[in-house]
């Protein structure tokens, strides 16, 4: 554990664009998702 916490200390910025990216995946799939059942209720 502490290993990756002093890699993490080095590298901040990846692991906060690594971060950053996945929730924004998790969150696009998840509206995505959301948009297209929404569609399929109205359209």
């Amino acid at each position: 554990m502490q290993e990756i916490i002093s890699w993490y200390m080095e590298h901040k910025t990846y692991g906060n664009i690594l971060i950053i990216g996945i929730i924004g995946l998790m969150l696009y799939n998840i509206g995505y998702g959301a948009g297209t059942d929404i569609y399929r209720i109205f359209g």
